[in-house]
């Protein structure tokens, strides 16, 4: 994941390193387990954690979105 590359390259960015400090970087680590990983459950607790109600799917998309532009 580029985050995990971006923490041991010891890379640092005001914006970036903010995102990275949020708890959605945790809960999208479980998100992308769940995702790419067997998981017994069909809808798996991990990807609900990080999708959340549907105001908390906003906040985890703008989170993802913000990351996502900054990397680029």
């Amino acid at each position: 994941m580029i985050i995990e590359g971006w923490k041991e390259l010891k890379l640092s960015d005001e914006t970036i390193d903010k995102l990275i400090a949020s708890s959605y970087t945790e809960k999208f680590d479980f998100f992308r387990n769940a995702t790419f990983h067997y998981q017994k459950e069909p809808i798996s607790p991990k990807l609900v954690q990080f999708l959340g109600t549907e105001e908390e799917e906003e906040a985890s998309e703008k989170w993802i979105n913000a990351l996502y532009t900054e990397f680029g």
